[in-house]
């Protein structure tokens, strides 16, 4: 399920204790644009830190210049400062306004030695002495493909041969230097006005840049072409939009990607495309013919079109929702989307509207559909004091704790199952376990949980103490903590649980009774043929050395090896194959066993994929592993969920349509 906050300190949690510092900083930095002002976070960042750059030689004097340990420092731009001086090095590049384009020739006692070159008056100042101090206030760093780097170290004229011989190249390159959508429209407006390709010193005459702009223009109208320079069709979109910011001007090129945007309306069968299209051609006043009412009348699947739409683009997401609230029936539509866009925002809009009763009616199904919508039933109840009605749908507590505790059982055995655990799965865990341990989201410092355990009598405490040592995955400490607490309560009681041991599926892998069956059935033959290859060795061998013939032997050895090569991989993989319980067939979730329904947002075509073993897999006739990767991004998903992944490069975005058994299990 598309999840709309999915940077947390529980996330950066997992990350930071699995060693994996970037995706820990990367998470952090997402995270202090919320709270820059939070110091836990800085006391972090600097462990972080610490941990991956630690053992590099400027590491101090980047921690000392940037001031990132000191509290009145602004966070992510103390981050940005630390970064820039480990990038501070000899041979690498950098930029100044008034100076221009410098390389760092030397650093010693702090002090940076730079040859700068300034593009448009040609200067050059050889040795410029800068202190960190002052460079961290008025550098740049340049990564060595820039534009501008590649002008400074090439002669005007290989400029000309680059730019005249390939426009695309040039063009991209300009393009895809630029960190953001802001500088790209920067630089795009910079080649308009012939700032970067044309000046004084004639890289381009007046007649080559006229020729230059045309191709250039090309380039951009042709969607082939376009969808080189930028990734993908949304980053197509928010390019035209800060490029309307930014020029204000209908020009030729605002015309070309005008008609590619109009095109992509016109023809693409994703719903998310063809909505961003419907508000980007209304805002150029291009809108239509047809009204938002008929536009929508025409999207097959309204959750699909919703779940298509890149959680990054969040004012789209809501120009959206806010436009749905003028089609008829637009609290129900609002009620499906709910799930796929969990938060405040659906419930206030239906409140503000006077539909109180259909958010109970939207909570109480969430709330007694749990094992189908795990996500909503979880916001629901950590939510709950906000909505004055909930007392009259929501479980009693204990039911609550029971649920929350079957969930992250549920959960935990799935995910622990398999290498690569996926964000969500890992972010739905930590939500949970905040509801049932999280003193700070409960009045009471010992959680809900550890309230219940005090509060209640001793057989439901014990139970419930039974249901928390059957979840796997848990922090040792949790369990310590709950088991003192009841300990101390009822010390006459002894606990001891036989807990399943976690199964961490890698070389092991499932499979049916016949597909074993059959692969013992094929070693079998096998092993019968190496016998017979090793019987015509010993016979050759066994020959008189005049009349053995040496091709003879030779091949009768190479097809002993090929077939005891076979056999030893055959007798492996079954050694590792487990046999599928029928028992254990779960049909709320893609799994093994199953038969899944899907719908392809991109074709709106349904495919339908039976998930097996490797010894069943016939990937012509949809029967695929669970171990192959389109089936591990699938694997976990429930009815009406929506997964989208990239698998070589492909791009999938699927909603499970259905699952039922598989008649091969």
């Amino acid at each position: 399920m598309k999840q709309y906050a999915p940077y947390s300190l529980e996330l950066y949690d997992y990350y930071k204790k699995q060693g994996n510092w970037d995706k820990a900083i990367s998470i952090l930095k997402k995270i202090i644009k919320q709270e820059p002002e939070n110091n836990y976070l800085r006391d972090e960042v600097i462990e972080c830190l610490t941990q991956k750059y630690g053992n590099f030689s400027c590491f101090q004097d980047a921690l000392d210049y940037s001031k990132i340990t000191q509290s009145g420092r602004h966070l992510t731009d103390a981050i940005i400062d630390f970064e820039k001086c480990l990038l501070y090095k000899k041979d690498n590049y950098v930029f100044h306004k008034r100076f221009g384009i410098g390389k760092i020739n030397d650093v010693k006692f702090n002090i940076l030695s730079i040859d700068f070159f300034n593009l448009n008056t040609g200067e050059k100042i050889p040795s410029k002495k800068m202190g960190i101090e002052t460079a961290l206030k008025e550098l740049t760093i340049l990564p060595k493909e820039h534009i501008w780097v590649i002008m400074r170290n090439q002669k005007f004229s290989d400029l000309k041969s680059m730019a005249l011989r390939d426009v695309k190249g040039t063009l991209k390159t300009i393009m895809n230097n630029c960190a953001n959508f802001q500088l790209i429209k920067k630089q795009l407006t910079r080649i308009i006005k012939r700032e970067v390709i044309f000046n004084a010193d004639g890289i381009l005459n007046e007649l080559e840049w006229a020729t230059w702009s045309k191709e250039a223009v090309k380039v951009m109208e042709t969607e082939h072409d376009f969808k080189i320079i930028l990734d993908n069709f949304f980053d197509r979109y928010a390019f035209f939009e800060d490029y309307l910011k930014a020029t204000g001007k209908k020009d030729g090129i605002y015309n070309n990607i005008l008609n590619y945007f109009l095109d992509v309306y016109r023809t693409t069968n994703n719903y998310g495309e063809k909505i961003a299209c419907w508000f980007l051609l209304e805002n150029t006043g291009n809108s239509p013919s047809e009204s938002f009412a008929e536009f929508y009348s025409q999207i097959p699947d309204v959750v699909a079109a919703f779940c298509s739409i890149p959680v990054q683009r969040q004012k789209l997401i809501k120009k959206f929702l806010k436009k749905i609230t003028e089609i008829e029936g637009w609290p129900d539509i609002y009620c499906r989307l709910f799930p796929y866009y969990l938060g405040a925002y659906i419930p206030k809009i239906l409140l503000e509207n006077k539909y109180t009763d259909k958010v109970m009616y939207l909570f109480e199904k969430y709330i007694k559909e749990f094992n189908i919508y795990c996500w909503p039933f979880v916001w629901i109840c950590g939510h709950a004091d906000e909505y004055s009605f909930i007392e009259f749908i929501l479980p009693k507590e204990e039911e609550i704790l029971e649920i929350m505790l079957s969930l992250l059982k549920r959960n935990n055995d799935n995910t622990s199952r398999y290498d690569g655990k996926k964000d969500n799965d890992i972010l739905l865990s930590k939500y949970i376990e905040q509801y049932l341990f999280d003193s700070n989201n409960n009045k009471n410092k010992l959680g809900r949980f550890g309230q219940y355990v005090r509060d209640a009598g001793r057989e439901k405490a014990y139970e419930m103490l039974v249901n928390l040592e059957m979840v796997t995955g848990l922090s040792k400490s949790i369990l310590s903590y709950y088991r003192t607490l009841f300990n101390n309560k009822y010390p006459d009681i002894t606990i001891n649980i036989k807990k399943p041991k976690e199964v961490i599926i890698t070389d092991k892998f499932l499979a049916t009774q016949a597909g074993l069956d059959r692969k013992n059935k094929e070693l079998r033959n096998i092993e019968y043929e190496i016998k017979k290859a090793s019987s015509e060795i010993s016979e050759i061998i066994g020959q008189d050395e005049k009349q053995a013939k040496k091709p003879d032997q030779t091949d009768a050895k190479r097809k002993f090896n090929e077939l005891s090569i076979v056999g030893n991989n055959l007798a492996n993989e079954i050694s590792n194959a487990q046999v599928f319980d029928k028992k254990n067939l779960n049909l709320n979730k893609v799994s093994f066993g199953t038969k899944v329904t899907l719908r392809d947002l991109d074709s709106n075509q349904n495919v339908v994929y039976t998930i097996l073993g490797p010894f069943e897999s016939e990937p012509e006739k949809n029967i695929i592993s669970h171990q192959a990767q389109l089936a591990v991004e699938l694997l976990g998903a429930g009815v009406d969920e929506v997964r989208h992944f990239e698998i070589n490069g492909t791009k999938y975005n699927f909603k499970v349509l259905s699952i039922e058994a598989s008649e091969k299990v």
